[in-house]
């Protein structure tokens, strides 16, 4: 029953706090702070009144001006929230008034401001036209004064001339400096004495001119003279208007004055009502303070009943909750000891002992993550000597690879070798056939010289003519014997190899792999005849590459194409007879240049490449030809080389129609490094 009654009075006693609160925060707070809201956006509004006056543009005016009436608008917004809800407040009414009258200030002071940018650009037209004017007046008194000083001799005419234009000179330096002058005082009192000389200038300047009626510059002079005394007699002279400029910079004091006075009175109105809001708050809390009081006892004694009930809750809290974690903990621990990693531990709440199951946890997994690691090491170990074995593997397989590859050139060299055998036959039948010929003719000859040698009659024409087929005859072994030696030649620089890079003529290696290539595939079948187009670009220079690897490549290219079209004819006469005769076997072989890039195409019109089998054509031992025709180390071998050059090579083709090999290479070509490169040729390999 006391518990219950202690457990009323303090609901009751909360009730009422909670009651004081909210009249404080639902009321009192929102007031304060509206105020306080009012007081900063006033702070605000008058902090920005006085860039008004220190702009120093007409933009920065307009600015100012823009962001002063953004303060204004606020200012006058939060001003009409506390209006509404306080209008019977003496002091929320001045701070109304005040505000509209301050705002009135703020127009005039624009309107000041503006009209004193006016004057400022009319100050700066005067300054202009006044210095025109003063260089003109000095130009044309000047040219006269020296020209008179420079004589050496002056009548009483020109003697009077010289001092009316010498008096004339220093009244057009003094009038402009008046003007300067008046342009700069920071009083209007101070104009007056400048006004005074301005005025005497002008009549000592009328009376020297009346003495020169018979200088022959008179008119002109006189006419400045007016032109700058105008200056000073117009409404926009320049007394008048600095007057005008210090008149308006007064006002703008007095105004800035005046709203800066108005500023400090808002605030202390607004303090007043700050000052009445506290009031009522304070007075409000004092009766929260009492309503705490009047629980403070009652509560006392709740907090001594709970203290003895959350003992006894502690005992068995701990008892029967915490002894049995950290016994499970134990537990745990142990099995982690003896090895058992796998082994999670659940973690329940968020107390002491939680963050002890925490760490345990981290520490089992950091655990199995260091097996895990000893694991990863001794496999690295493992994959370390799998890797040294496959490394030895590979250079055996490197090596039987190059073994089989030199066969391969042999291959090709053996293939060519035939090919030229029969090229060279025909040359060296001729010659047999010429050689025995001039044996015949050499007989004859002997005996005609025999006859002259003896002095028997014989045929001097006879001779004449023996010899001419002789020569004849010898020239034609010689030329056949040229070409059996151009053939030998051509075929020992296809097979040398001396890995040497050397400045070549690409059209030169392809005409050379053109010629091998023909030699070859009519060694096979004399029959064969196939048209080769040459379409090569003349802006194309020497490169630097190994000719004989690239002309590898070209001969290999252009006998595949010889092998293709070769292969169509025949499958053309197998389908039907005759079919085959309409069919031209052609390889088209033309270069082009770029910037930085030399491209070669080998296209030919024969049986074109399967699509199936087009992804695999630059492997190694890849073929499409008989056993007997081919290893497929051709095009395998033609891609190395091109990518030893910092080419590609590329293959566009299409079943039955075409097949196009395109090799592209940069025109500055790095050998590799350690290669052997022509004497008096570019080392590139420092740059590659």
């Amino acid at each position: 029953m006391g518990v219950l009654s202690i457990s009323l009075i303090s609901l009751y006693t909360l009730a009422r706090v909670e009651q004081v609160q909210k009249d404080i925060s639902e009321t009192n707070i929102p007031e304060m702070l509206t105020a306080f809201s009012v007081a900063r956006q006033a702070s605000e509004y008058a902090a920005k009144i006085p860039k008004l006056t220190t702009a120093k543009t007409p933009q920065a005016l307009a600015a100012s001006y823009e962001e002063t009436e953004r303060k204004k608008q606020a200012f006058e917004s939060i001003l009409d929230t506390i209006t509404k809800e306080h209008a019977d407040v003496e002091a929320v009414r001045q701070i109304q008034a005040d505000g509209v009258i301050l705002a009135h200030d703020v127009e005039s002071l624009m309107q000041l401001a503006q009209e004193k940018f006016e004057l400022q650009q009319h100050s700066l037209t005067f300054r202009n036209t006044l210095q025109n004017l003063r260089r003109d007046l000095l130009n044309l008194l000047n040219k006269d004064i020296e020209r008179l000083r420079g004589e050496h001799v002056l009548s009483a005419e020109d003697f009077n001339t010289y001092r009316g234009l010498a008096e004339l000179h220093e009244e057009a330096i003094l009038v402009p400096q008046l003007f300067i002058s008046a342009l700069t005082v920071s009083q209007a009192a101070q104009l007056q004495p400048l006004r005074e000389s301005f005025a005497a200038s002008i009549l000592h300047v009328n009376n020297t001119l009346s003495y020169l009626q018979t200088y022959s510059r008179h008119e002109t002079l006189s006419s400045l003279f007016q032109d700058l005394f105008a200056l000073g007699q117009e409404q926009q002279n320049g007394f008048a208007l600095h007057e005008r400029e210090l008149a308006i910079e007064e006002k703008m004091s007095a105004l800035l004055a005046e709203t800066q006075a108005m500023s400090i009175d808002i605030m202390a109105q607004i303090e007043r009502v700050e000052s009445g809001y506290a009031a009522e708050t304070q007075e409000i809390s004092q009766q929260a303070h009492q309503a705490v009081a009047t629980g403070w006892n009652l509560l006392l004694l709740l907090n001594i009943l709970s203290i003895v009930g959350a003992v006894l809750i502690g005992w068995f809290y701990v008892e029967r909750h915490l002894i049995r974690r950290l016994n499970t903990l134990v537990a745990h621990i142990r099995r982690l000891a003896s090895g058992n990693l796998d082994d999670t531990l659940e973690i329940v709440g968020n107390d002491e002992i939680a963050e002890m199951e925490e760490a345990l946890e981290v520490f089992r997994e950091n655990a199995v993550e260091l097996q895990r690691l000893s694991i990863a090491e001794q496999l690295a170990e493992e994959l370390q000597v799998m890797y040294a074995d496959l490394e030895k593997s590979n250079e055996e397989l490197q090596q039987a690879q190059n073994q089989i590859i030199a066969q391969e050139k042999l291959a090709a060299l053996g293939e060519l070798t035939t090919g030229v055998a029969h090229e060279i036959k025909n040359p060296m039948n001729f010659i047999m056939n010429f050689a025995e010929g001039s044996q015949e003719l050499l007989g004859e000859l002997l005996e005609e010289l025999k006859k002259l040698m003896a002095g028997k009659e014989y045929d001097s024409e006879l001779i004449d003519e023996l010899t001419a087929d002789l020569d004849s005859n010898m020239k034609r072994i010689t030329d056949h014997g040229n070409r059996a030696n151009h053939i030998v030649a051509d075929m020992l620089k296809m097979g040398h190899i001396s890995g040497q890079w050397e400045m070549s003529d690409i059209h030169n290696i392809l005409d050379e792999s053109i010629k091998l290539a023909c030699f070859s595939a009519r060694s096979i079948d004399p029959n064969f005849q196939m048209e080769v187009q040459k379409n090569y670009s003349p802006d194309i220079p020497e490169l630097l590459v190994q000719p004989q690897d690239l002309g590898r490549v070209f001969l290999n290219l252009i006998s595949n194409s010889a092998h293709a079209t070769a292969g169509k004819l025949k499958d053309l006469h197998k389908q039907e007879k005759g079919a085959g005769n309409a069919f031209q076997p052609m390889t088209r072989v033309s270069t082009a240049s770029t910037d930085d890039q030399v491209e070669i195409r080998v296209r030919d019109n024969g049986s074109g490449i399967p699509e199936a089998t087009l992804e695999s054509i630059f492997n190694p031992f890849f073929t499409t030809k008989a056993p007997s025709e081919g290893t497929g180390l051709g095009l395998s071998l033609a891609a190395d080389i091109i990518r030893e050059h910092g080419g590609t090579i590329k293959v566009d083709t299409k079943e039955n129609e075409f097949t196009e090999m395109i090799i592209v290479l940069p025109r500055e070509i790095a050998p590799p490094e350690g290669a052997i490169v022509a004497s008096g040729m570019p080392d590139k390999t420092d740059g590659a």
